[in-house]
C-alpha cells in the first residue's frame, strides 16, 4: 500500500467518525436557538477550553504559523507570547465574568445594549465579514494539504472542505462543535507534540541551534518589519478579547461566570504552549532540515516528507481537525451576527421563532461558503486572510469596552468609534490586499489605523448632545459592578 493510498484512508476515517460525533451530540440542541447557538449554555468549562484552544489553532497555524516561524524565526513566537499568555490574564479574572453577565449572545448584542441599534449593525457586519475571512482561510488550508499532501485535485479539495464545514456547523451547533473539538483539541496538541519530537534528529544532524542564522534565533532581530510586527501583536491581543466566535460565543456557552473564567485561561494557555514549543520548534527546526526553496503554505508539507508515513497522515489529520474545528466555529458564530444582529432586529417576531432562526442561519452558512468558493481560487494565501480577521475584529474591542466601562460615552461614541475604526482598519487591508498603498506606508499594520481612528470616534461622540438611556446605562452598571444585565434592570 502506498503512501499517499495509507494517509487517505486514516484522514477519510478520522473525518467520518468526527462528523458522525459532531452529528450525534449535537441532535438534541435543535430544539432551541439558545442550545443551537450557544449549546444551552451550559458547557462544562474543560469542553469549552478545548473548543477555544481546537478553534484557535486552525490552518493558520499549523500550516501558515510554520511558515513564518520558518521566514521570521523566534520573533514570530512574539505573537502568542502577547495574546495567549498574558492578555488571557487580563480576559480571564476580569472580562469573561463580567461578559457573561451581561447575558447576551453575540458582541453586537452587547454593543446593542450599550450604543443601540447603528452600533449594533455595525459591529455585527464586521464581526461576520471578519469571520467569514477565516473560512476563507480554512478553506484555502484544507485545499492546500489535502492537494499537497494526498494528492486530490485542488477544486475538489475546495468543494470537499466547504461540504465538510457546513454539515459539522448546521447539524451540530455549537453543542456537536465543542464536544468534537474537545476530542480534536487532544488529538491536534499530542500529533504537533510527536512531529515535534521526531524534527529533534534530522534538526540535530544539521547543526541544530547554532546552524541556525542569530537574527532569526533573537525575538527582537527577525526579519518582519516592526511597524508590521507590533500590529500583528496588537490585532491579535484585541481579536482576543471581542472575537465573538473564539470568546464572547464561547464565554456565553459556559455554565457559569466562574467557568468562564477558568475556560478562558486554560484555552488560552493551552494555545500558547502549542504555538511557541510545538509549532515553533517545527518551524525553527525547518529552517535547517527543509529546502530554501519551501516557503509560505509549502513548509509543512516539505517537514513531513521527512517524517514516517502513519505520523505524517496522522499529521494530516490534525491540520484537517484543526482546520475543521475553526471553520464550523466561523460559521456558526457569522451566522449568528446576521440572524440575531440583522434578521432579528428588523423581524423581532424572529426572536421568538427558534426553528425559522436556525433555518435562517443554515441558509446564511450556504451562502458564505459559496462565496469562500470563488474569493479562494482568486486569493489563496492562507495568512492573508487570518491577518485580515484580526484587524477587522481587532477594529471592535476599543469601542466595545469604553462603552462598558465609561457612561460618557454616547451612542453617537459607538457608532462613530465602530464606523471609522473599522473603516480605517477594513480599507487599509484592502489596499494591502490589492498592492494599492503608498509604498512609503507599506509596512505599517492596518490595526493601528484601525485602533487610532476607532479611538477618535468614540472620543467625537463625547460632543453628542443624545445622551445614553438608563437602560443602555444599565449595561455600564452590570459590567463594572460585576453583575447580571437582568438584575440591574430590575428583571
Amino acid at each position: 500500500m502506498s503512501s499517499t493510498t495509507l494517509s487517505s484512508i486514516i484522514v477519510v476515517i478520522y473525518l467520518c467518525v468526527i462528523i458522525g460525533i459532531i452529528i450525534w451530540t449535537g441532535k438534541s440542541s435543535e430544539k432551541t436557538y439558545k442550545g443551537f447557538a450557544l449549546g444551552g449554555g451550559d458547557i462544562p468549562w474543560y469542553v469549552v477550553a478545548g473548543t477555544m484552544f481546537a478553534s484557535t489553532v486552525g490552518g493558520g497555524t499549523m500550516i501558515g504559523y510554520v511558515g513564518n516561524y520558518k521566514a521570521f524565526g523566534a520573533q514570530w513566537g512574539l505573537v502568542p507570547v502577547a495574546a495567549f499568555i498574558f492578555m488571557p490574564i487580563l480576559a480571564g479574572y476580569y472580562l469573561a465574568p463580567r461578559l457573561k453577565k451581561l447575558e447576551q449572545y453575540t458582541t453586537g448584542d452587547m454593543l446593542g445594549i450599550r450604543y443601540g441599534k447603528a452600533s449594533r449593525y455595525i459591529a455585527a457586519g464586521l464581526n461576520a465579514l471578519g469571520e467569514a475571512a477565516v473560512v476563507i482561510s480554512m478553506t484555502a488550508s484544507f485545499a492546500s494539504m489535502v492537494n499537497g499532501y494526498l494528492g486530490l485535485n485542488k477544486e475538489v479539495a475546495i468543494i470537499v472542505g466547504l461540504v465538510l464545514f457546513y454539515i459539522s456547523a448546521s447539524m451540530g451547533g455549537l453543542k456537536g462543535v465543542a464536544w468534537t473539538d474537545a476530542i480534536q483539541a487532544l488529538v491536534i496538541f499530542v500529533t504537533v507534540v510527536i512531529v515535534a519530537v521526531l524534527c529533534i534528529g534530522p534538526f540535530k544532524n544539521a547543526g541544530g541551534f547554532a546552524a541556525i542564522p542569530a537574527n532569526l534565533l533573537n525575538p527582537l532581530t527577525g526579519g518582519c518589519n516592526w511597524w508590521t510586527m507590533s500590529g500583528n501583536i496588537l490585532s491579535c491581543i484585541l481579536m482576543m478579547i471581542c472575537m465573538q466566535s473564539l470568546f464572547v460565543q464561547r464565554v456565553n456557552a459556559c455554565k457559569s461566570p466562574e467557568d468562564a473564567k477558568k475556560a478562558t485561561l486554560f484555552g488560552n494557555w493551552a494555545c500558547a504552549a502549542f504555538m511557541i514549543f510545538g509549532i515553533g520548534f517545527i518551524g525553527l527546526a525547518s529552517i535547517l532540515i527543509t529546502d530554501a526553496d519551501a516557503t509560505g503554505n509549502s513548509v509543512v508539507t516539505s517537514v513531513l516528507a521527512k517524517m514516517p508515513t502513519i505520523v505524517g497522515a496522522f499529521y494530516a489529520s490534525a491540520i484537517i481537525a484543526a482546520v475543521l474545528t475553526t471553520a464550523n466555529s466561523m460559521l456558526l458564530s457569522s451566522s449568528m451576527c446576521i440572524v440575531r444582529d440583522f434578521v432579528a432586529i428588523a423581524d423581532p417576531s424572529i426572536k421568538e421563532n427558534d426553528k425559522k432562526q436556525i433555518n435562517i442561519s443554515k441558509i446564511i452558512m450556504v451562502v458564505i461558503c459559496v462565496l469562500a468558493y470563488f474569493i479562494v481560487k482568486v486569493v489563496p494565501t492562507i495568512m492573508t486572510w487570518i491577518l485580515m480577521t484580526y484587524t477587522i475584529i481587532g477594529c471592535l474591542a476599543f469601542p466595545l469596552y469604553f462603552g462598558l466601562m465609561s457612561k460618557k460615552a454616547t451612542p453617537l461614541s459607538g457608532v462613530l468609534g465602530l464606523a471609522l475604526g473599522g473603516g480605517a482598519g477594513l480599507g487599509w487591508e484592502i489596499l494591502n490586499l490589492f498592492h494599492a498603498r503608498p509604498a512609503a506606508l507599506a509596512n505599517i499594520h492596518a490595526i493601528w489605523f484601525g485602533l487610532i481612528f476607532g479611538i477618535v470616534g468614540c472620543l467625537l461622540g463625547l460632543l453628542s448632545k443624545k445622551k445614553s438611556t438608563p437602560e443602555q446605562l444599565a449595561a455600564v452598571d452590570a459590567f463594572t459592578k460585576n453583575v447580571t444585565y437582568s438584575s440591574v434592570l430590575g428583571k
